[in-house]
């Protein structure tokens, strides 16, 4: 689903304009991005929660070219479904 898609199904359910719901999708992503740059996470319920984690500095190997990489220590987003939604979409298959 693209950022207009989700526009149009967000101003369906709620009766804003496209416009104004593309503001708040914009607002939204603000807002997130600035509250993982502070280190804090986000818990929406019934949706789950967005969090920073740690990655340690490791080697790895480029397997190509038969060389060993350093892979600097650096932060991952990471998103944990809530138990609602890991229900929600189980019985459901990747489509190809």
């Amino acid at each position: 689903m693209t950022k207009n898609e989700l526009a149009d199904a967000l101003s369906a359910k709620t009766g804003l304009t496209k416009s104004d719901a593309i503001v708040a999708i914009d607002g939204l992503i603000e807002a997130a991005k600035e509250t993982l740059e502070n280190n804090k996470s986000i818990y929406l319920r019934g949706f789950g929660t967005f969090k920073l984690e740690y990655r340690k500095a490791k080697k790895a190997r480029n397997i190509s070219k038969r060389t060993t990489i350093d892979v600097p220590a650096h932060c991952v987003v990471k998103f944990k479904p809530c138990n609602e939604l890991k229900e929600l979409v189980q019985p459901l298959r990747p489509t190809e």
